[in-house]
């Protein structure tokens, strides 16, 4: 009998830890669904979450009361979970058709915000309040039925509790990091209700085959305390569901203020959040089990129920300034790569190693005070329920009021206490008032025997502690988030606002100001920075075939690309804008901007941008979207087909739109697929690029682009004035930033796929790291002329014209490349190219400057180190990795850094030496080998060159280059055969590769073999017209071949590329 409990029991946790996962998966894909109906703005989310869990309150007491006379309970709970799967799928579906009815909302209460909230909080309470009470009702409903004895009404609670949170951790990590990414919101839905109709049918099973059981029976041993009447007294009573409201409004204010700490430390996109959530979930649920497990047993529960919320208390203080200094803390990229190096030997997939590291931070953040808040749950059920009979009605209602507590501690976190007291204060409110209950409940506690009074004085001057240790802090631990590596900058502005931390520094070198949003750059008014912002509001507006009035700015940022905007003779701009601080922060820049806030002409909207473009009526003549990185939490619905479609309803005939588009992040992949998205919808799709960004541009037909209206326009006086000091007040020079035009949009998005509402594919990729190289490559490739689509030039100058931009097409490539000098070079009359090779040539000073700053900061030194080097400062480059590897010597990482830069110093034993340390510190990589190889060869140790390329082709069969210098090592051997080998391998990989088909042309002709290394050649010299070499191959293997005439002809070709060649 006590097995098949155990097995019972057992059977019902995985069924409660299975419905657990499905209840996340909707909470998530809900929050989704009713951010393309209600908008991405924290008041939408909050609404949403509200009612999730005002549903989940209600539906907690509604069935612990209803169940309390049911005499079948497992049934009542297979119905339960039957009925979450039938009215999640109802809800699913009817979610996307709330976009018809929220218009009529937003133009009738639009200028009534609280009764704008009120509808809105009103739709998603009707839509969600069948799924979410069924949830919130299967707890007290299955605590009801597996519990008959109050011993271990608390052990059971907490198991139940315990295993329904663990599984909503495993629904958190399978919806964020494979449903949603790999199969989109509809498939996730589908699996979650798939989920709950197999608790169902296992749970209805049970029923059937355990013949009508009742309840699972309880072990006889257990032995009922004694109560006595204080335990049932009203006051306790009351004082207990207020401690379960608290503890519920404490985790989730807690929730809210570490989301926004965390996003400074675990990068500011998706898998932040849902990496915070889990490790909040999981500490939650282990909590709870271990209550189960073994805190049941001990004595004076509610002295254990003060201590734990005295202990939750200083935990929340402790665990957040600990995780600070460890952010804060100047060994800590050091301790990041020791984390890089640890998860390295478990995995081998960079995203995977990137989020173990940052698993480490919400672990020491989070779990320990979310530990102790599972436990306080079950705690309180066991000392809140007195009655056998009445289990479940008195598990409901604490469950209640912890949810309701939740849902006031999210609001008033959200809306109240992060935007006016901060993340820290937030959370030293809210360990404040965990205090204050301890110390409530412990002067309560005596009235229970065995008390100990001597508690209740000590409790007191830990509080004073506490408050002293706030009264004294140095600063705002998020404020010095803002400034961390940062000693060369003063603040200017900083403030925790509704939806994110916005500060803005000023460089103390250069002057130059850059403005932050969750610690990730998104404006600088340097050069570059200026020109793109004015390029993104200028170039729509001069590309119209008509005069634009109206103008849609999706995003305000630092004001500059509406300022830009605003120059042109529009009679409505209008801006929205997600953050009010970011308005404010503005007027930092309000030189570069114009002012643009005070133009009566400039009408600023707080609101999410899709939800004001399907709210609001009127079409515009543009609309630029300026939305910040794709994989923003924030703005993944700004980068969708649905999105874009939207864009091209609100636009009148005619219309523009544009679409900034960044690629120092993402990777090739995630790029095309943004160009894809776009072209979509816009099959008339440009793009054009401003050193650092790329901007989409979509007609309504083939672009066409007069060239004497372009030029009338920019000599207007107030553009030409807000583009001249950007180089783009010349035709010439704007024309340039064209990179390509539909024909290159469709070449370059040729595999790429469509990025929907339901499978954002560019906020959820994780399979690549950021390559702006690659993508650079990319955009180089598939780059087009503009001449072809200039209009109205005068035939007498049209050829000169063209010319012009015949240089102009060649310094942008030089520019793709970033050979800065080569760009400017290629068109010396160009004012930008100047500009950039000025910039470019103050990197090093500025460099120097900012070492002298903090010089034994890691992060600083290593940056400076790649910076010195990327200009060929090798020595002093060496120098700063000298001081890396004595202030971390054990980073692998480092010792290659200097062996390569001793490779290019020309010191190739040194560069040996470095390689051959971080190979016996563990560090072990076909680059790393191959970098070996290359060394050795150079050193002159060809054995030691041909073992370190066979390592590295070993670990990565496919690594060309390492398979071409394998075969260099073995021509230098005279291993000729397996050198011909090698270059074969080469070309299997690349048919084209001109140094393989060189290389075994030569091993062909030291063979004897001079027929196929002629053929060789000549394919060599159609790849590679200009390599002398191979021609001066071509010319030996036709004179083996006893054709003089055509070898003369190669030898002549190959002299004209080099001169000097004596064997030619």
């Amino acid at each position: 009998m006590k097995a098949e409990r155990k097995i019972l029991l057992s059977g019902f946790y995985l069924l409660f830890f299975l419905s657990g996962a499905a209840g996340l998966v909707y909470q998530t894909l809900w929050l989704r669904m009713f951010a393309l109906v209600l908008g991405n703005s924290l008041h939408s989310a909050s609404v949403v979450f509200a009612s999730y869990m005002c549903g989940m309150a209600l539906g907690a007491w509604l069935f612990g009361r209803f169940i309390r006379a049911r005499k079948d309970p497992l049934a009542i709970y297979a119905a339960l979970e039957a009925g979450i799967a039938l009215t999640a799928l109802a809800a699913g579906n009817s979610i996307p058709r709330l976009v018809s009815l929220a218009p009529f909302f937003y133009r009738h209460f639009s200028q009534y915000p609280f009764l704008l909230d009120l509808s809105r909080a009103s739709l998603s309470f009707l839509v969600l309040l069948p799924p979410t009470a069924l949830i919130g009702g299967t707890l007290p409903v299955l605590a009801h039925f597996l519990t008959r004895r109050l011993e271990v009404t608390g052990r059971r609670i907490g198991a139940l509790y315990g295993w329904n949170t663990v599984g909503a951790v495993a629904g958190c990590v399978i919806a964020s990091f494979w449903l949603l990414r790999l199969e989109g919101l509809n498939a996730a839905l589908y699996c979650a209700a798939a989920l709950n109709l197999f608790v169902a049918l296992a749970a209805g099973l049970i029923r059937v085959f355990a013949g009508g059981l009742s309840g699972v029976p309880d072990r006889e041993t257990a032995d009922r305390a004694a109560a006595g009447p204080s335990e049932r007294a009203a006051v306790r009573r009351k004082l207990l569901l207020a401690a379960a409201g608290i503890t519920g409004a404490a985790g989730l204010a807690c929730e809210v203020a570490w989301a926004r700490f965390l996003s400074y430390i675990l990068l500011n996109d998706i898998y932040a959040y849902y990496l915070m959530l889990s490790t909040l979930l999981l500490g939650i649920g282990a909590g709870s089990l271990l209550y189960s497990r073994w805190l049941d047993r001990l004595g004076n529960k509610l002295r254990l129920l003060a201590l734990l919320e005295i202990f939750l208390g200083f935990c929340i203080c402790l665990c957040y300034l600990f995780c600070s200094w460890l952010y804060l803390w100047p060994g800590q990229p050091m301790f990041k790569i020791s984390l890089q190096n640890l998860f390295s030997h478990f995995f081998t997939a960079p995203f995977l190693i990137q989020i173990s590291i940052r698993f480490v931070y919400t672990l020491a953040a989070v779990f320990p005070p979310a530990l102790i808040i599972g436990a306080v749950f079950p705690l309180i059920c066991r000392l809140y329920i007195t009655d056998e009979s009445s289990i479940g009605a008195h598990a409901g209602a604490v469950y209640a009021l912890n949810t309701a507590g939740a849902v006031l501690g999210a609001l008033g976190a959200g809306f109240f206490l992060v935007p006016r007291i901060g993340v820290q204060s937030t959370l030293f409110a809210t360990a404040a008032a965990n205090l204050a209950l301890g110390a409530v409940l412990l002067r309560f506690e005596p009235r229970l025997r065995g008390g100990r009074p001597w508690l209740k004085p000590a409790l007191y001057p830990a509080l004073a502690v506490l408050f002293a240790l706030i009264a004294v802090l140095p600063d705002n631990q998020v404020r010095r988030f803002a400034m961390k590596d940062k000693k060369h900058t003063r603040l200017v502005y900083y403030r925790e606002g509704l939806s994110g931390t916005v500060s803005v520094v000023e460089d103390k070198i250069n002057r130059i100001r850059t403005f932050y949003i969750n610690a990730v750059a998104e404006i600088h008014n340097s050069f570059t920075g200026m020109q793109t912002f004015k390029m993104l509001g200028h170039l729509p507006l001069l590309l119209h075939a008509g005069e634009p009035r109206s103008v849609l700015m999706v995003t305000f940022g630092g004001g500059i690309a509406s300022g830009a905007a605003a120059c042109h003779s529009l009679e409505r701009l209008d801006v929205v804008e997600l953050e009010p601080s970011v308005i404010e922060a503005s007027d930092c820049f309000r030189e570069e901007n114009r002012s643009v806030v005070q133009d009566p002409r400039v009408q600023i909207h707080l609101d999410d941008g899709r939800h004001f473009l399907a709210m609001a009526g009127g079409r515009y003549d543009a609309i630029i979207s300026d939305a910040t990185n794709p994989a923003s939490p924030d703005s993944w619905l700004l980068y969708t087909a649905e999105f874009y479609a939207l864009c091209r309803d609100r636009l009148a005939r005619g219309g523009i739109m544009a679409q900034w588009l960044p690629f120092h992040t993402g990777s090739p992949r995630t790029y095309s697929t943004v160009v894809k998205t776009f072209q979509s919808v816009f099959p008339h799709t440009s793009i054009w690029l401003v050193k650092d960004y790329t901007i989409l541009i979509g007609t309504a037909g083939p672009l066409r682009i007069s060239y004497p209206g372009l030029a009338a326009r920019l000599a207007e006086k107030r553009l030409r004035s807000d583009l001249e000091p950007y180089c783009l007040d010349d035709p010439l020079e704007l024309l340039d930033c064209f990179l390509m035009g539909e024909q290159g949009a469709r070449n370059l998005t040729a595999v790429a796929e469509i990025s929907t509402d339901n499978l954002p594919l560019y906020q959820l990729e994780t399979t690549q790291p950021a390559d702006q190289g690659s993508i650079l490559e990319l955009l180089e490739r598939n780059r087009e002329r503009v001449f072809p689509l200039l209009e109205g030039i005068e035939a007498e100058k049209a050829v000169a014209l063209k010319d012009t931009l015949e240089q102009y097409f060649l310094s942008a490539g030089y520019l793709l490349r970033r050979d800065y000098p080569a760009a400017g070079e290629a068109a010396p009359f160009s004012c930008k190219y100047s500009k950039y090779l000025e910039e470019d040539r103050e990197l090093v000073p500025y460099t120097r400057s900012l070492i002298q700053y903090d010089p034994d900061n890691y992060s600083l030194l290593l940056r400076s180190s790649v910076i010195l080097a990327g200009h060929r400062e090798f020595s002093e480059a060496r120098a700063l990795m000298q001081r890396l590897i004595e202030l971390d010597p054990a980073d692998p990482s480092n010792y290659v850094n200097s062996g390569n830069l001793d490779f290019e110093l020309g010191d190739y034993g040194k560069s040996v030496e470095n390689y051959r340390k971080a190979l016996k510190m563990g560090r072990r990589d076909s680059e790393l080998l191959s970098r070996l190889g290359r060394s050795s060869l150079a050193a002159g140790d060809i054995p030691g060159a041909a073992e370190s390329f066979s390592e590295a082709v070993e670990l990565e069969p496919e690594n060309e280059s390492g398979w071409f210098n394998l075969g260099v090592a073995f021509s230098r051997l005279d291993s000729l055969e397996r050198a011909a080998e090698c270059f074969r391998k080469v070309l299997d990989l690349d048919p084209e590769n001109a140094g393989a088909l060189i290389n075994l042309g030569f091993l062909q002709i030291k063979q004897e073999k001079f027929e196929p290394a002629q053929a060789l050649f000549r394919r060599a010299v159609r790849l590679a017209p200009l390599s002398a070499q191979a021609w001066l191959g071509l010319g030996t293997s036709l004179y083996r071949l006893d054709r003089p005439a055509e070898a003369r002809e190669a030898f002549q070709q190959a002299l004209k590329i080099r001169p000097a060649d004596q064997v030619a």
